[in-house]
C-alpha cells in the first residue's frame, strides 16, 4: 500500500508540473490571439473605416472569448477605452505587454485614423517581439518546471516511505 501511495504522489506531482507548463504555454497563445485581433482591427479600419464595436463583434477568437477579453468589448458601445483597459487586466501576460495594450486603449477611438493605425502598428510590433522572446525562453522554463515538480514528488515519496 505504501508503494501505491508513493506512485500516486509521484504521478500527481508530474501532472501538476505538466499543468503549470501548459499555463506558461497559454501566454504565447494569448499574445498570438491579441496580435491577430490588432491586425484585424488595422485591416478593417483601413479598408472599411469600420466602427470599433462592429470590429469587435465580427472578430472571432475562442481563446479571447474564453478568458473574457473580447466579450465585454462587444456588449457596450460607449467609452471603449475604459472597457478595453478593464479587459486587459484579465489577460495573463507580462506587465509590460499589459502596459502597452493599456496605452493603446487610452486612445482607442478618440484619435484620427492615421494616428490610430500608427499606434496599432507600434503595439503589434511590441507584442510580436514579446512573443518571440517568450518562445525562446519558454521551453527551458517549462522543462525545469516539470523536472522540479517531478523531483519534489519523488523526494516526498522517498521521505514518506
Amino acid at each position: 500500500m505504501n508503494w501505491l501511495g508513493a506512485a500516486i504522489l509521484v504521478l500527481a506531482s508530474y501532472i501538476c508540473g505538466n499543468m503549470l507548463s501548459a499555463q506558461m504555454q497559454e501566454q504565447t497563445k494569448i499574445l498570438s490571439a491579441l496580435i491577430s485581433l490588432l491586425g484585424y482591427m488595422r485591416r478593417r479600419m483601413l479598408s472599411e473605416r469600420a466602427p470599433l464595436h462592429r470590429i469587435f463583434c465580427d472578430f472571432d477568437s475562442e481563446l479571447l472569448e474564453r478568458i473574457g477579453f473580447i466579450t465585454p468589448l462587444r456588449t457596450r458601445r460607449s467609452d471603449i477605452s475604459e472597457i478595453w483597459n478593464n479587459a486587459v487586466k484579465k489577460l495573463s501576460i507580462g506587465e509590460e505587454a499589459k502596459g502597452e495594450l493599456s496605452l493603446l486603449g487610452i486612445s482607442l477611438g478618440r484619435i484620427g485614423l492615421d494616428e490610430q493605425i500608427k499606434r496599432l502598428d507600434a503595439c503589434i510590433s511590441f507584442l510580436e517581439s514579446e512573443q518571440s522572446k517568450l518562445r525562446v525562453a519558454l521551453p527551458p522554463k517549462q522543462k525545469s518546471t516539470k523536472t522540479v515538480c517531478l523531483l519534489f514528488g519523488l523526494l516526498t515519496a522517498i521521505i514518506l516511505l
